[in-house]
């Protein structure tokens, strides 16, 4: 499939985008002793607005605890996601 991603497209996702709005985060946890790379998806929630990226913050798994941690999505990788594309 050939899709064509314009700069257009993703600025009226920005625009789009409100603070308290879900998304997902996906982090890689790695395990050294089996050997192997998992990907796990965090529902994320968005709590400020920059002009490249948006900061989030969801609930990570810290050793046996939860813990909120944040960090910064593009709106890029947003938009590869609602639309059901790999990112």
């Amino acid at each position: 499939m050939n899709m064509t991603i314009r700069q257009k497209d993703i600025d009226a996702l920005r625009d789009k985008l409100k603070i308290g709005d879900h998304v997902t985060y996906r982090t890689e946890s790695i395990d050294i002793k089996l050997g192997y790379v998992q990907k796990e998806d965090n529902d994320a929630v968005i709590v400020r607005k920059l002009p490249n990226a948006v900061i989030v913050e969801y609930m990570a798994k810290r050793g046996r605890n939860m813990a909120p941690v944040r960090t910064a999505i593009t709106y890029r990788e947003i938009f590869f996601q609602r639309r059901g594309l790999i990112y």
